[in-house]
């Protein structure tokens, strides 16, 4: 009824995982392995809980521009692209 903030979602996952590294890192592997869905919500939770890391932010954008560039559909392609970018 009343969730709790993405953000703080976000923190304690990262840190039951390990840090936002850990979940950065496991965002990555799934993004390679074509598992881009769930890659996505993981690339979100470790930018949320480390949003000043660079390589945390780099990831995120690295698995966007992977979905992007998997999409057929060109609306779905420019909202993966813009959030690439954010």
């Amino acid at each position: 009824l009343k969730p709790a903030p993405d953000q703080a979602i976000a923190a304690e996952v990262a840190r039951l995982a390990g840090g936002a590294g850990a979940v950065a890192a496991r965002a990555t592997e799934l993004s390679e392995a074509g598992n881009l869905r769930l890659a996505c919500h993981l690339a979100e939770w470790a930018a949320k809980a480390a949003p000043d890391d660079p390589d945390v932010l780099e990831m995120r954008a690295d698995v966007y521009r992977r979905r992007r560039d998997q999409e057929q559909s060109l609306m779905s392609r420019g909202i993966y692209n813009d959030a690439s970018q954010s």
